[in-house]
C-alpha cells in the first residue's frame, strides 16, 4: 500500500462527497452546463456590443459636442462677456433645507 500524505478518513470522505455529488440527473447536469454557457456568452456578446456601441456612436458624438461648442462662449466676439448671476433670496428656511 502506498503511503499517502492525505490521511484515509479525509481521503474516504472527499471520495463520498465526489460520489454524492455526481449522484444529480443529467438533465440537471445539462442544465447547469448550459447555465455556465450562457453565462460565459453573455459576457463576451456584451463585451463586444458595448465595445462596438462606444467606437460606432458614443465616440463620434461625443467628438463632435467637442469640437462644436463652446460653453465659455470665448470664440466669435470681439469682447469676453460675463454671464449674469442669478441671486437667491437668503432665507432661514431655504438654509435648514440645505442642510
Amino acid at each position: 500500500m502506498e503511503h499517502s500524505p492525505i490521511p484515509d478518513d479525509l481521503r474516504k470522505g472527499a471520495l463520498l462527497k465526489i460520489a454524492q455529488s455526481d449522484n444529480r440527473s443529467p438533465f440537471r447536469r445539462a442544465w447547469e452546463a448550459w447555465r455556465g454557457f450562457g453565462k460565459f456568452l453573455g459576457d463576451w456578446l456584451a463585451r463586444i456590443l458595448l465595445t462596438i456601441f462606444y467606437f460606432t456612436l458614443l465616440a463620434p458624438f461625443g467628438i463632435g459636442v467637442r469640437m462644436a461648442s463652446d460653453p465659455l462662449a470665448t470664440t466669435g466676439r470681439s469682447r469676453p462677456r460675463w454671464r449674469q448671476r442669478t441671486t437667491y433670496e437668503r432665507q432661514l428656511g431655504e438654509a435648514k433645507r440645505m442642510g
